[in-house]
């Protein structure tokens, strides 16, 4: 359920970009379809993770929100994604000079997916982000992945309120940590901050379809060699975006496996 304020398409606010469909592959990875795109373009990013980004760098955030708008609702803003990976391709900042998204970022960005369709996805610093400002990602697509996958009821009432009026599930038969948060877009909203406040690893990615949002807590953000970069939320949806034709050819379902195994948080040991 989404407010009853209607908010634009943000998709049909987008300029014609002249978007061309990427090479691309398919692999199963733990059971699933996963997609490779081959994206050199994303390379050219300023900023984007490496080992040779510095330590500090100024902020952007505050130039492309004032040049590039879209449209915007209170501390929300909408512009359009120089670097894409998704044919219509959005971003929605926050004006506050804040490095993780707000409960009102999350709920304008959720209720835009659930009215308009669409997915949408974040990443931290550490975890793929390449501006130190809190954003999201709107792409005008879905992706089978992660509904592909097997899902679970799980309990987090140590973490999360009972009444904060939400179902919780988790990936199972995978070796990393993915909780899937349901309910209406306030509370989706206000569930998926509080994970993100008391997560105890220091980075995180997570994704909206406008019903589900998957929050994955992060231990290390390139794992080279099974993927030679940042490991985002866009790979996380089932969408791998290689900036160099080499790693695209020759990866294999294993070695994405592994790489997820690597990047993301593990479960605990039983005892």
């Amino acid at each position: 359920m989404t407010s009853d304020a209607p908010m634009p398409n943000p998709f049909d606010l987008l300029p014609d970009d002249g978007w061309v469909e990427p090479t691309r592959r398919e692999l199963v990875v733990f059971g699933a379809t996963a997609e490779l795109y081959f994206v050199p373009q994303r390379k050219n990013r300023a900023g984007a993770p490496s080992e040779q980004r510095p330590a500090f760098r100024p902020s952007v955030a505050d130039r492309i929100i004032a040049n590039e708008s879209l449209w915007e609702s209170g501390d929300a803003v909408l512009t359009p994604n120089k670097f894409p990976f998704g044919r219509r391709h959005t971003i929605l900042w926050t004006r506050q000079r804040v490095r993780e998204s707000t409960v009102e970022l999350l709920r304008v960005g959720f209720e835009l997916v659930g009215q308009h369709g669409g997915t949408l996805l974040g990443n931290s610093i550490g975890a793929a982000a390449s501006i130190q400002r809190a954003h999201v990602h709107l792409v005008d697509e879905t992706r089978p992945f992660l509904g592909e996958l097997q899902h679970e009821p799980h309990d987090l009432g140590d973490v999360l309120p009972a009444d904060i009026g939400v179902d919780i599930v988790r990936l199972a038969n995978v070796p990393f940590v993915a909780i899937g948060v349901r309910g209406d877009s306030p509370s989706r909203a206000r569930a998926t901050a509080t994970l993100i406040e008391l997560r105890m690893t220091a980075t995180f990615n997570f994704i909206d379809d406008g019903a589900m949002t998957w929050v994955f807590p992060r231990r290390i953000e390139t794992p080279a060699p099974d993927f030679p970069y940042a490991l985002g939320a866009a790979e996380l949806w089932g969408r791998w975006c290689y900036g160099d034709r080499e790693p695209f050819d020759a990866a294999t379902s294993e070695a994405l496996e592994t790489a997820l195994e690597r990047a993301l948080a593990p479960w605990p040991a039983r005892s």
